[in-house]
């Protein structure tokens, strides 16, 4: 599989990175925080937020944690009814609301 996706993605200005049952693609020269600002502007084009369901297990996504409880987010992306379910997979101490026990 990652071989195929680096064919589709030669020339893009992404990383792919692998790991342990898993292929992560990475915009490169994007900030992840500018990349989920986008995500949200195209999102509210019709609406406020409402509901945000976000899992992550990495620590890359220790900033998106973070990113999505601030006041910012709030302010310019969220209905006040909003709820949020910002979860981690396994990971402790962290910056999610939420623990997920992986089950075997």
């Amino acid at each position: 599989m990652h071989n195929h996706i680096e064919k589709v993605l030669k020339g893009t200005n992404t990383k792919i990175v692998q790991g342990n049952g898993y292929l992560k693609v990475k915009p490169l020269g994007i900030k992840l925080n500018k990349l989920i600002d986008l995500f949200l502007e195209k999102i509210i084009s019709h609406s406020l937020i409402d509901f945000i369901f976000y899992l992550g297990n990495g620590q890359d996504d220790e900033q998106v944690f973070e990113y999505l409880k601030s006041q910012k987010v709030s302010d310019k992306y969220l209905s006040p009814e909003c709820t949020n379910y910002i979860c981690t997979l396994e990971k402790k101490p962290s910056e999610a609301n939420y623990y997920i026990e992986e089950e075997d």
